[in-house]
C-alpha cells in the first residue's frame, strides 16, 4: 500500500502526493478504536494523482457544500450535556464559535459570529 501510494505523483504539478507515510508501533490489530493502521501526512491538497503504472485519477474539483453566504445556516451537534431537539435558525457564522465554546477553547479575534452554547443549555428549575 505504502508503495503504491509512494509512486503516486500530483497530477498538477507532478510532486508526490504525499510527504510521509508511516504505522503505528503497535501491532495494527491492538490499535484503538480512533486510531489507525496506516497515517499518510499529505503533500498539500492533490486534486488528482498520476501513477506510473495505473494512469491517472482526476483532477477533481474541489465541491464545497455550503459556506457562510447564505442567509441560514445549521448545526447538529451530538453531546451528552446537551438537550436534544431543534434550537432555532442561526447565522452561518455562529457554527465556528459555538464550537470553540463548545470545545471550551478561548476565542481567537477575528472570529465572526457567536456562540449559542446559550440557547442550548437546560432552562432552569
Amino acid at each position: 500500500m505504502s508503495d503504491l501510494i509512494g509512486e503516486c505523483r500530483n497530477l498538477l504539478n507532478g510532486r508526490r502526493v504525499a510527504s510521509e507515510i508511516y504505522w503505528p508501533k503497535q501491532n495494527p490489530h491492538e490499535v484503538g478504536p480512533s486510531e489507525a493502521d496506516i497515517y499518510i501526512v499529505w503533500e498539500g491538497a492533490p486534486l488528482g494523482f498520476s501513477h506510473p503504472k495505473f494512469g491517472s485519477i482526476g483532477p477533481i474539483p474541489y465541491r464545497r457544500t455550503g459556506g457562510h453566504t447564505g442567509h441560514r445556516g445549521f448545526l447538529t451537534v451530538m453531546n451528552s450535556n446537551l438537550p436534544a431537539g431543534a434550537h432555532g435558525f442561526t447565522s452561518s457564522f455562529d457554527v465556528v464559535p459555538t464550537i470553540i465554546d463548545l470545545l471550551g477553547e478561548p476565542r481567537p479575534s477575528g472570529i465572526s459570529g457567536r456562540s449559542l452554547v446559550r440557547r442550548f443549555a437546560p432552562a432552569p428549575g
